[in-house]
């Protein structure tokens, strides 16, 4: 590799509009206006009045709850409470509503939270056939605000978007949010319906729901598996699992289990333990399979109820993980040129399942466990392609084959593995087959979730270049599309990141939420929260590594077409040079904020912890590679700031396998 054509690349790179590339922005217009999400509900109206909810420093305002609270209410009453604080000073009073509740009256001055009966005698219309289990309705009835969702998680929900209109309110990070601090602020006329484009919202993988301080509620994200009903055949010593699951579900060494019901094939990387999607052409031993399923699954019905796990209401039956081969025995060989893909077994044997739980939740016996399930499968690795062609006369693409019509409670979980480039715009031309694709399972399955991916799997520590592909292009696409959650798998390091990746996270969260919103503008404001004065330097940082980490890529070939990256980066891309510059906008960031030190001694050390966590990854690499360009003295202050002021990183692992973490590695060094 020769230095200048990579500094040539990295200039060329530099000049493009980071976040959307340098692609050719014309050429994409009537593909973007055609999946353009416009059925998306932000009615935020809320114009202030003449009256007062704080004057001068005080309210005559209460918190009002209902008399039975769960767990969502416990949170949202805790945050209320303690952001309209931070606001104005002010402690609210909680009054909790007597059994058979409170009237509404013209001159009451209540926040009310949640399903009061307040809310109920009031006739507040909460447009529960539009807000869904998680959109938010803030209404104001005389003096009264109610604070409201179908569900208690709306309600939640609809706290964070109350303080955010009354108080500017917004979360950053788990340490970082901004609120305005005031003594007087008017009542406001709430007429708010707010739905989010993603009906569940799910954080990056292991990250937010590690995090203290609530912030995935503060995100208003929700780790995938508290949607999703665990399984597995415990009875045969089997774990209840959510992902990659058939396993956990029909255990090979289980006596119940027959030899049919298991491919002749071990798959990439994996013992043989895939299913046989036709049972070997076995009909009894078939019907055997998908009744076996469908009690495991039965067994985790009655112990996570509705009423204790209202949000669970998927179960997943979902392949081994890297299933780039499945079962080819002559029976699977014959179904896949019937219906054209491997994934129509998937897609059938789990109509046949959930039919089987119908049945018996149908039981009478059985009537305490019945709720609206979906049964979803993974389209994912040798499953991903669709069963579907495009048919002209009814305009968009249908399944292959009768047999392939998928029930109304079944659905399809769509790892996105191949067909996209994760560092490009979603309309690159990179990614047409991945578009292609997606149209095809929208278009098929009656639910659609989505599991994409902006990691690299062989390196946590340093970033992606997602950014270029998790832009506003793509979330309106998938919302066109009509996906329910888009689970973005991310680094798993544990509590906290580096390489601005909890950037990515609160992008993220943002996008899910309202996929109109101008991402380069949440960007900007994002730097400002989290590093103030060193904003515009931090800023530049983040531009030079994105753009690194697409060269990276690239040139080293280990990116393919699907644009997931599992490699570890070399040592001939860590030039000292670079390092050095980085590690010099670092120092400059850390000037810019010494002055807090002593005008505001705890804001300085948020902020010097922030740009501290940047330091991390060009610190490793000038560490790792570079250490004998290092003078003594400048070698050793390195080694001591990891190994006693990095404590938040500790924990941070290096890649997906590998045990090793920021804390085990520093324990290694050495002073010189």
């Amino acid at each position: 590799m020769k230095k200048r054509i990579i500094s040539w690349i990295l200039s060329a790179l530099c000049v493009c509009t980071f976040l959307g590339g340098c692609g050719k922005e014309d050429e994409r217009v009537a593909e973007r206006e055609k999946y353009r999400y416009t059925d998306g509900v932000h009615d935020l109206t809320a114009p202030e009045t003449d009256d007062y909810m704080v004057e001068n420093g005080k309210t005559e305002y209460k918190l009002l709850l209902p008399s039975v609270s769960d767990s969502n209410l416990i949170v949202a009453e805790a945050e209320l409470k303690y952001f309209f604080e931070e606001a104005t000073g002010i402690k609210l009073t909680t009054v909790t509503e007597p059994e058979e509740g409170l009237p509404h009256t013209a001159g009451g001055k209540y926040i009310s939270l949640g399903a009061t009966k307040m809310l109920q005698s009031a006739n507040v219309d909460l447009k529960e056939d539009v807000i869904g289990s998680q959109g938010v309705r803030i209404i104001t009835k005389d003096k009264t605000v109610y604070v409201a969702g179908a569900t208690s998680n709306g309600a939640l929900n609809a706290v964070y978007t109350f303080l955010n209109l009354m108080f500017d309110y917004e979360q950053f990070a788990y340490d970082c949010f901004t609120i305005t601090e005031t003594r007087n602020v008017k009542l406001r006329d709430f007429n708010v319906v707010d739905v989010p484009d993603f009906e569940m919202r799910t954080s990056p993988a292991a990250l937010t729901d590690q995090n203290p301080d609530n912030l995935q509620y503060r995100f208003r994200t929700r780790t995938y598996s508290e949607y999703f009903l665990p399984v597995g055949d415990t009875d045969n010593g089997a774990s209840e699992h959510i992902i990659h699951n058939t396993s956990n579900v029909i255990p090979r060494e289980a006596p119940t289990s027959q030899e049919k019901w298991f491919s002749d094939q071990s798959g990439q990387g994996a013992d043989n333990t895939q299913l046989c999607y036709t049972a070997h052409g076995d009909v009894e031993a078939y019907e055997a399979l998908v009744s076996r399923a469908a009690e495991v699954i039965s067994r985790s019905l009655v112990k996570y109820t509705p009423d204790k796990y209202p949000l669970r209401n998927i179960v997943t039956f979902t392949q081994e993980d890297n299933a780039n081969t499945m079962c080819n025995c002559e029976w699977c060989s014959k179904a896949k040129e019937k219906y054209g893909t491997q994934s129509a077994l998937a897609l059938i044997m789990a109509n046949n399942i959930r039919a089987k739980l119908e049945e018996w939740m149908n039981m009478p016996e059985n009537a305490a466990y019945k709720r609206d399930l979906t049964l979803v499968f993974f389209a994912y690795a040798a499953f991903v392609e669709a069963p579907a062609h495009y048919d002209e006369e009814v305009g968009k693409y249908v399944v292959n084959h009768p047999d392939l019509e998928m029930r109304d409670d079944v659905g399809v979980y769509y790892a996105i593995s191949s067909g996209l480039s994760y560092q490009k715009n979603i309309y690159d031309e990179a990614s047409k087959e991945g578009l292609e694709n997606s149209l095809k399972w929208f278009d098929i399955a009656p639910t659609v979730l989505l599991w994409t991916y902006d990691a690299n799997f062989g390196n946590f520590l340093f970033r992606t270049a997602g950014t270029n592909f998790y832009d506003t292009d793509a979330y309106q696409f998938f919302a066109a599309g009509g996906a329910e959650v888009i689970f973005k798998q991310s680094a798993m390091p544990g509590a906290n990141v580096t390489s601005f990746q909890m950037l990515d996270i609160y992008l993220d969260s943002k996008m899910q939420w309202d996929t109109t919103q101008d991402i380069h503008e949440l960007t900007q404001r994002w730097f400002k929260a989290m590093f103030k004065d060193a904003a515009d330097v931090m800023y530049d940082l983040y531009v030079q590594e994105n753009n690194w980490a697409i060269i990276v890529a690239h040139e080293t070939k280990k990116i393919t077409q699907t644009g997931i990256i599992n490699y570890a980066i070399s040592r001939e891309y860590w030039q000292y040079e670079m390092l050095k510059s980085w590690l010099d906008s670092i120092d400059k960031a850390r000037e810019l904020v010494v002055k807090y030190e002593t005008i505001d001694p705890e804001l300085h050390k948020v902020l010097k912890e922030h740009i501290d966590i940047e330091w991390v990854c060009p610190a490793y690499y000038m560490l790792a590679y570079n250490e004998d360009s290092l003078p003594n003295d400048v070698y050793n202050q390195m080694v001591m700031y990891f190994k006693t002021d990095i404590s938040s990183l500790k924990e941070f692992r290096f890649a997906e396998r590998s045990p090793s973490t920021i804390g085990t590695w520093a324990a290694s060094l050495s002073l010189r």
